[in-house]
């Protein structure tokens, strides 16, 4: 009972950020969204997530599915705040992913191939498609 009131506090502290983010989330990930802390983050997830460094030494946390799906993995980054900024879903080979987010979002209207989303409270997503990784980061760092 304790858990479930933690993770309900923690989702309305950042529910000002992750308010609208859902609809534009892959299923399997819609109670992740940017902006969340990390301990958010584990506490919502618990102890399968994996602590790390990126490429540019920023706290990442990955995760390794514990049931066969579409996805391999998925590598949650952190600015040094240990704020997610970024979420890079590894999807199987087989899977066209590409196509896939072009029949879940329509139309790419960044250079025909990446989506910027403009949320209710007026921050942005930025979406692309790299190796068949479906990534999903705050739109203000990426632009």
């Amino acid at each position: 009972m304790k858990k479930i009131y933690w993770i309900l506090v923690l989702g309305i502290i950042g529910f000002g950020f992750g308010h609208g983010q859902e609809k534009f989330l892959p299923e399997s990930h819609k109670q992740i969204y940017i902006g969340m802390t990390m301990d958010s983050l584990i506490a919502l997830k618990g102890p399968g997530l994996v602590p790390g460094r990126s490429f540019s030494g920023l706290p990442q946390l990955t995760e390794t599915p514990k049931v066969d799906t579409l996805f391999t993995e998925t590598t949650y980054l952190f600015n040094k705040e240990k704020v997610l900024y970024e979420i890079i879903i590894d999807y199987k080979d087989q899977f066209e992913l590409y196509r896939y987010m072009n029949d879940f979002y329509g139309a790419p209207n960044v250079d025909n191939k990446e989506w910027l989303i403009k949320l209710e409270n007026g921050k942005e997503l930025y979406i692309w498609e790299y190796l068949n990784r479906w990534c999903i980061a705050d739109g203000e760092t990426y632009k």
